[in-house]
């Protein structure tokens, strides 16, 4: 599998980026827009940033429910009210 590094380029204004391949070939530096105001399709009340914060959410919040998931016990370890094992 390839691996593609974005960077960010230090003290460019507008501040610019460069996408980079393992083998160092690497793109022209280009400007991004900010992602405030930036329109996103299908979405006429959103704007970029918005959407990213809503997946950031959601993906935090998948990885507590993965993380609570992986720490319970199998119901056969789980204690039944006896205080035996099932």
């Amino acid at each position: 599998m390839n691996t593609l590094i974005i960077r960010h380029l230090p003290e460019s204004d507008p501040p610019r980026f460069q996408v980079e391949r393992e083998d160092q070939k690497a793109s022209t530096p280009v400007a991004v827009q900010p992602p405030f105001g930036f329109p996103v399709e299908g979405r006429p009340e959103s704007d970029l940033m918005q959407e990213l914060r809503v997946a950031a959410v959601l993906v935090c919040h998948e990885k507590s429910e993965l993380a609570h998931e992986d720490v319970r016990q199998p119901q056969s370890w789980r204690g039944n009210d006896e205080g035996g094992i099932d």
